[in-house]
């Protein structure tokens, strides 16, 4: 099937459902360990949407999305260069962004190893960077080799003019910005701003604008849509409360993006003026610079002026109020459970919950407003979402499951007799780091205390070495969503402190939130739900007792978990439900004799912190105190390095039971 167009249309359900009978005689990699989430479909599938040209028999569903090694042949490489393909055409990344993506995704490759790649993918891999605005070099040069000298540049190459001039880019990209839109400048006579010159200091931007990160230069806005009569919800750690029901029918959105910034009604309060960029060199007079008016790309406070145009929008013209848990995120203030939203916003992404009335609503606002954007794309069990990092997909019964985009590819083992291992050091955590803050709790507290070391010692790094291999050997975990009945949901917190057990003996303080539903039993306690925020991190105050710490990690849990549980009040006001009472779970017997039996410590600062813990238990923000059996505690996997399994357990199923060791009962109420 060589030169097969990519593009084809869907394989019916039957196909679907068949695995890719690869070809015996192309061996694969045998470092190629990892099974993808791609090898139950076949290529044709896989790149259904993607309108480049690829050779289907040389892609091995089964090593989707796992990265090509050194060693790899001919039938690896070009997987995973198809897989680069797929997601640079579908993904949010145009000129040096792209350009930096394109090099994490092949760093380590030879040219050796592109020149395994079958020549008409590889050249679509050309055809897809140069097209969303990445200059691969002359373009009548051999593939293979200017694949091979885009890596390890500090920064994207510039274009050659003619090249720049004949070239068709992407509508999206600023490349295409720069090539059709240059008449647009408004050019300042140098000589004419000599004497502010003499009087104000200049901030110049540079000649080429620098591409901000995908967040900042593109808006992502995204959303669920379900019926109004669903009561239920869903939230991923890093997005809002999802808005679901015993048979959802939700739909996650994302629009194509627009350039954002320059479309804020503010102007600039300081003067600043540019050179030219390279582009326009030629169409002004020389000398010529440009004095910048209205918020641009590049510009520090660019993003402060367009979040104030666009927060106002939502609560002006959508009827929306920012919660309690964060000012981006807004909540519909109306009491009409059939018009009701939740958007969160982050610069220019946003992501948006809402029913088929509030989502139609935001639409023609949108319009009316006149912010350029484009179709919402939408999240189903046959097409994935890309976001944050993170890729989101909805399996057939309806559950999220949230991923690694394809940053654990990237992570390497720190070579402990290395020069450079420090900076191996460094980089290796924080990519292990970033996977561990979105979809894999479990390695939290390992990359946490590998944070702590200035200088790593070899059984630093020993340690490290040994998280970062279990985050390479499970590529594919991450946290799944299943639906949750808010009629009967309670928010759980489960806290711990571990005293001392630092290098330089401060406390570890670990909390996870869980939304769930629950069962009761004879002095245990059985949970359904979702993770829906942890946290694992280093006390900053000195403890002097096991109490202390223990204190510490609750007040921590506490504050996130009140921020949580009052913004989901107001989600329930606004859908007619009742409250979600919020319970904190400890395994310290002496910190739950302290807020439940009145119980003091002679240290007064720690009077202060239990004080205000008691006043919230007495005014029921508070519902339960549990005292449990530590062996059950899912915070235990944020505090210690060889916890018990209760997390992993909870992760595998979203459901754990629970020992209780005591307890009071009280009627739930937010009231006082």
């Amino acid at each position: 099937m060589a030169g097969s167009q990519s593009n084809s249309g869907d394989t019916d359900a039957d196909v679907q459902e068949q695995l890719l009978n690869y070809p015996s005689e192309r061996n694969t990699s045998k470092r190629a360990e990892t099974i993808s989430p791609g090898a139950k479909f076949t290529a044709e599938h896989l790149m259904r949407h993607c309108p480049y040209t690829v050779t289907f028999d040389y892609i091995n569903p089964s090593l989707w999305g796992v990265p090509a090694p050194e060693d790899a042949d001919e039938t690896h490489a070009t997987t995973w260069v198809a897989k680069a393909i797929h997601d640079y055409h579908v993904g949010m990344e145009w000129d040096e962004r792209l350009y930096f993506d394109y090099q994490w995704d092949f760093e380590g490759w030879t040219r050796e190893l592109f020149q395994k790649v079958e020549r008409t993918t590889l050249r679509s891999l050309k055809t897809v960077l140069r097209y969303r605005g990445v200059y691969t070099g002359k373009f009548r040069a051999r593939v293979a080799d200017s694949l091979f000298n885009l890596l390890g540049g500090e920064n994207a190459p510039e274009w050659d003019p003619a090249e720049f001039k004949a070239e068709k880019f992407d509508e999206r990209s600023e490349a295409y910005q720069r090539q059709q839109n240059a008449h647009l400048a408004a050019p300042i006579d140098r000589q004419a701003q000599q004497p502010l010159q003499q009087t104000q200091p200049l901030e110049p931007l540079q000649p080429q604008p620098q591409r901000p990160s995908q967040g900042e230069q593109y808006r992502v806005r995204q959303g669920v849509r379900s019926h109004p009569q669903y009561q239920e919800l869903q939230q991923p750690p890093y997005a809002i409360n999802a808005y679901a029901g015993p048979q959802p029918r939700q739909t996650e959105q994302a629009m194509q993006p627009q350039q954002w910034y320059p479309q804020a009604q503010t102007t600039l309060k300081r003067t600043i003026l540019a050179h030219l960029p390279t582009e326009l060199v030629h169409r002004y007079p020389e000398g010529t610079i440009l004095h910048v008016i209205k918020p641009l790309y590049g510009i520090a406070e660019a993003g402060v002026h367009w979040w104030t145009t666009y927060h106002g929008h939502h609560c002006k013209e959508l009827d929306m109020s920012t919660s309690t848990y964060d000012p981006c995120l807004l909540i519909t203030n109306s009491d009409d459970a059939d018009v009701f939203g939740i958007v969160g916003m982050q610069t220019d992404d946003t992501l948006m919950l809402g029913t088929t009335a509030f989502l139609s609503r935001e639409e023609k606002k949108i319009q009316k407003a006149q912010f350029r954007s484009k179709p919402k794309a939408m999240l189903t069990p046959e097409v994935q979402l890309d976001f944050n990092g993170c890729t989101l997909t909805m399996d057939a019964s309806r559950v999220l499951i949230l991923r690694q985009k394809g940053q654990g590819g990237r992570i390497r083992l720190v070579d402990i007799r290395a020069p450079d291992r420090a900076q191996q050091y460094t980089e290796q955590r924080a990519r292990g780091a970033y996977i561990a803050s979105t979809c894999q709790p479990e390695a939290s507290f390992d990359l946490s205390v590998a944070a702590q070391a200035q200088q790593p010692s070899d059984e630093d790094i020993k340690a490290l070495n040994k998280r970062l291999k279990w985050q390479m050997e499970n590529l594919t975990r991450g946290l799944r969503y299943v639906t949750v009945n808010l009629t009967e949901a309670k928010l759980i917190v489960f806290v711990d402190g571990s005293f001392a057990n630092n290098k330089d003996l401060s406390s570890q303080l670990g909390f996870v939130l869980m939304l769930v539903n629950e069962s009761i039993g004879a002095n245990t306690f059985t949970i359904q739900g979702n993770v829906i925020h942890y946290s694992s991190t280093k006390c900053k105050r000195i403890t002097r007792s096991v109490l202390a710490s223990e204190i510490y990690g609750m007040v921590n849990g506490f504050d996130i978990g009140i921020a949580v549980a009052t913004t989901l009040r107001i989600v329930t006001e606004r859908l007619g439900l009742p409250a979600i009472p919020l319970v904190i779970c400890t395994d310290s017997y002496s910190l739950y004799e302290c807020l439940v039996k009145l119980g003091t410590t002679k240290e007064k600062r720690l009077m202060i912190d239990i004080m205000a813990l008691r006043q919230s238990y007495e005014r029921r923000e508070i519902t339960e105190i549990r005292w449990i059996n530590g062996e059950d505690n899912p915070a235990d996997a944020f505090t210690k390095a060889s916890p018990n399994r209760a997390l992993e357990r909870f992760i595998d199923g979203n459901k754990l039971t629970v020992r209780v060791d005591g307890w009071v009962q009280r009627p739930t109420s937010f009231d006082v």
